[in-house]
This record gives structure tokens, C-alpha cells and sequence, in this order.
């Protein structure tokens, strides 16, 4: 690598850690406080708030194929794609605010378009982003590197709900305080997405201006995927691992602010104290990485994640869920890493692209209907604690699988081996 290519790499490298972090503030105000607004503004319950999130993530599944067949058919033009959807991704869910000011009979109509579309867009982002990261950054440097771009993004996250938290306690106004809070997130995406598009691909990759030649078309790359059996092992196992994770995702906020009685400021801090911990235990698990490898180190994240559905069942209260999210922030924080390296990693870089499409279509695709599973037990028994242990059995069920099947990911080649 010459000596340009090295100082254009620095530079690309600089810009994405401003672009992550102001992205990461924007949208964890915007998306981080959506459903205790619509729970205390709108008065969503159970029913509503599962179908939004049903709603936000099936947008993201059925994203993956036209992602696909964009990233893949117009690889030369990967960065503007991201920079386009990105954009949509980052100032979209900010527009939730305006839920606020509309007749109620469609204050819920637009918010489920509007997380439609600013999640449909994050996954067509989502795919371009990732399939130019990782020509940015060499496989031997991304444990480091990634992990570093994680504590960033942990120290922004924490800045915005601290933002949140501040506006909650010194506002007394609700609707007030979250004017100014959407307010804030949209003028941040802006930024970011400045930042976003001076973000170069690397030079001399795939910008001919025609779209790269491929070793399959469509159809045989899709064969392909499924005759990998490493490919397919992981496909597999981490939808099986987010199912289990999605069957209580309505339910955080709700268990908080309903079940336990707490408040919006009690949200913004168990999620700054989930964060913090996470940013700790980074510095811890990176090296775990190194030393053990990405297999062993997201099985046992897996298996410990079980743990956490039931502290809240039988242990929340408002005094006791700071140390429950912290457990849950350290437990979390290797699979943070580990799952984006193995989804970077693992496929072969000319089926990326596809690969990547094909899991954020299935992934999504359980995920929605795990959430969807979870709202529909909620409303049927009156209570969320059998959603919270049907998901804690169910992750511990994904962690077993995983830990006979799971792949390694050879960093020398960038393809997987067992």
C-alpha cells in the first residue's frame, strides 16, 4: 500500500469515528426515547407498541433484498447509496414528533410509516455501509479497531440520553422536553450526515463507474450461501439467537414506566449505566478475543444473555435496575463487537454484499415475528414476565447450538473454518 492510500485510509478512518458518534447521538435520542414518548404522550400500550416494533423491524428485513440487488448490481456506486438511505436513516425517525400535533386516529398510521421508512432505509445503508468498512479496515486491524469505534459510539449514546436526562429534569414540561430533545436529534443527523458523505470508498475499488464483474450471478450466489456450511451454520444460529432476544423487545420501556412505576429520567439512566459498562468492558473482551477467538467468546455471550430477562422478571424495581443493567451491559458488550466482525468477516468478499442482505432478511424477518409472539402472549396472559422467560430459555437454547456449530473467522484469508 503506497503512501497516498495510507493517508486517504487515516483520513477515512477519522471522518467515519465523527460520523458514527454523531450518528449514534442523533438516532438514540430520536429511537432511544420514541416508545416512553408515545407511553406517556399518546398513552400506547401493550398492543400498540408491539406492533410498532414489528413494524420497525420487519421494514429492516424486507429492506435486504432490493439492498441486495443495489449493492450488488451498482457496487461502483455502494457510497452513494449509503449516503442517500443513510441520510433517510438518521433525520427520519426525529419526524416521530409530529405524531404529536395530528388527530389521534392517525397519530399511529404515521408513526408506523414513519419507522417503516427510516428503518427500510437503515438496512439498505446498512449493507453498503458495511461492504465498504470492510475495505477500509484490514480484518487483522478490526478487533482493535471496531472495539475502539464501539466505545466511541457507547461515550455518544451516553451523551444523548444524558442530553435526554438533563431536558427531563430540568423541564417539567413533557412535551416540551421532547420537542427539544427531536429538535436536537435532527440538527445532529444533519451534521453527521455531512460527515457521512465526505467519507470516500477506497481508491481504485470498484469506481470504473461500472457495476464489478461478478463470480455468480443471483441465483448461484444464493446457492452458494446455502452450500457454505459455515455460511449457513451461522445464518442459522444467530437468527435463531435474535428470535429469542426480539420476543420482549416492545416491552423494555413499557416494563419500566408501567410494571415498575418509573419515569422517563429512570429510561435515560439505566440506559447510560448499560452503555458506561459496555464501554468498560470492551477494554476486557477485545482481549478475550484475541486470546480465545470470536467462536468462544460469542458463545459465552450468548449463554450469559439469558441472565438478563430474568433479573427483570423477578428482580426489577426502580432502585434495582441500574445494577440489572449494568449485568446486562457487560454481558452484552462481546457480542456487540464479536457480531459485527463475524458478519464483516465470515463470507467470502465477492458474496458480501449478498450475504449480508440475505442475513438482515432473515434476521429481521424472525426478529419481527418474535416480537409479534411476545405481543400477542402479553395480551393473551395480561402479563410480560412469560414473554421474559420464554426469551432467557429460548437464548440459552441459541447459546448450545451455537457452541456445536458456530464458525471461526481465519483472519489471514477472510474466509471461515471450523
Amino acid at each position: 500500500m503506497g503512501v497516498g492510500s495510507r493517508v486517504d485510509m487515516n483520513i477515512n478512518k477519522k471522518i467515519y469515528l465523527a460520523e458514527t458518534t454523531t450518528y449514534n447521538f442523533a438516532v438514540n435520542i430520536s429511537i432511544g426515547m420514541s416508545n416512553a414518548l408515545l407511553i406517556r404522550l399518546l398513552s400506547y400500550g401493550v398492543s400498540e407498541l408491539g406492533l410498532l416494533t414489528f413494524i420497525r423491524i420487519l421494514a429492516y428485513g424486507v429492506s435486504q433484498v432490493p439492498a441486495a440487488l443495489l449493492v450488488e448490481h451498482y457496487r461502483h456506486k455502494r457510497k452513494m447509496l449509503w449516503n442517500l438511505f443513510g441520510a433517510l436513516n438518521r433525520l427520519g425517525p426525529s419526524l416521530l414528533i409530529l405524531s404529536l400535533f395530528l388527530p389521534k386516529d392517525y397519530s399511529l398510521s404515521f408513526a408506523l410509516v414513519v419507522s417503516f421508512l427510516s428503518q427500510f432505509a437503515g438496512g439498505v445503508a446498512g449493507v453498503a455501509a458495511t461492504d465498504v468498512l470492510a475495505d477500509i479496515i484490514p480484518v487483522g486491524e478490526s478487533p482493535s479497531f471496531f472495539s475502539k469505534i464501539n466505545q466511541l459510539n457507547y461515550v455518544s449514546i451516553s451523551l444523548a440520553f444524558i442530553t435526554s436526562f438533563a431536558a427531563f429534569a430540568l423541564i417539567p414540561d413533557y412535551l416540551v422536553s421532547y420537542q427539544l430533545l427531536y429538535t436536537i436529534s435532527f440538527a445532529i443527523g444533519l451534521v453527521s450526515t455531512i460527515f457521512l458523505v465526505k467519507i470516500r470508498d477506497p481508491k481504485g475499488f470498484v469506481n470504473s463507474g461500472k457495476p464489478i464483474a461478478r463470480l455468480y450471478d443471483d441465483l448461484e450466489i444464493v446457492k452458494f450461501i446455502f452450500h457454505d456450511g459455515r455460511l449457513r451454520r451461522y445464518l442459522l444460529v444467530i437468527s435463531l439467537f435474535n428470535f429469542s432476544v426480539n420476543i420482549p423487545a416492545p416491552f423494555w420501556d413499557y416494563i419500566v414506566m408501567v410494571v415498575i412505576g418509573g419515569n422517563e429520567l429512570i429510561v435515560v439512566l439505566k440506559n447510560v449505566v448499560s452503555l458506561a459498562v459496555k464501554s468498560i468492558g470492551m477494554f476486557f473482551w477485545k482481549r478475550e478475543i484475541a486470546k480465545y477467538g470470536l467462536r468462544k467468546v460469542t458463545v459465552i455471550g450468548m449463554a450469559s444473555t439469558a441472565v438478563v430477562p430474568i433479573l427483570y422478571k423477578d428482580f426489577a424495581t426502580s432502585t434495582s435496575l441500574l445494577g440489572i443493567e449494568a449485568v446486562s451491559g457487560y454481558i452484552w458488550a462481546p457480542l456487540d463487537l464479536s457480531i459485527f466482525l463475524y458478519n464483516a468477516y465470515l463470507p467470502p468478499k465477492d458474496v458480501r454484499p449478498a450475504y449480508l442482505s440475505l442475513l438482515g432478511l432473515t434476521i429481521n424477518s424472525v426478529s419481527s415475528l418474535a416480537s409479534m409472539m411476545g405481543t400477542l402472549i402479553a395480551v393473551s396472559t395480561g402479563d410480560v414476565g412469560s414473554v421474559l422467560l420464554a426469551s432467557s430459555v429460548l437464548r440459552g437454547v441459541s447459546a448450545s447450538i451455537a457452541y456445536a456449530t458456530l464458525p471461526e473467522v481465519d483472519e489471514k484469508n477472510n474466509v471461515a473454518r471450523r
